[in-house]
């Protein structure tokens, strides 16, 4: 899972209501879908039309996501250490530590 900062949005942070600080992540298409991991909020911005429209839902983040968003730089650091390869778990510490401003490559 790509994480990034709520704040990485720009004005369409501010305009759907994201928190600066919270990990979202996008998928930029004919729709552009952000999904708001913090708060479990699904967003679909329908841009082909006019005027643009979007669509606001609730989804269940999955629990092995909130226990890496709830982990401590240290519990994230040791478990990207004692892995190996790239599967979507490690992606998303990989990607929960860059928010914090850690930088990988120096573990």
């Amino acid at each position: 899972m790509q994480l990034q900062r709520g704040v990485q949005l720009g004005a369409l942070q501010q305009q759907l209501g994201i928190d600066p600080n919270a990990r979202v992540t996008v998928d930029f298409k004919q729709t552009i879908t952000i999904d708001d991991v913090s708060t479990g909020t699904h967003f679909e911005i329908f841009t082909a039309v006019t005027p643009i429209q979007i669509i606001k839902e609730s989804f269940a983040v999955p629990e092995w996501v909130n226990k890496i968003l709830s982990a401590t730089d240290a519990e994230l650091k040791k478990r990207y250490q004692e892995t190996e390869g790239w599967d979507e778990e490690r992606e998303t510490i990989f990607a929960e530590l860059t928010c914090r401003g850690i930088r990988v490559l120096n573990l």
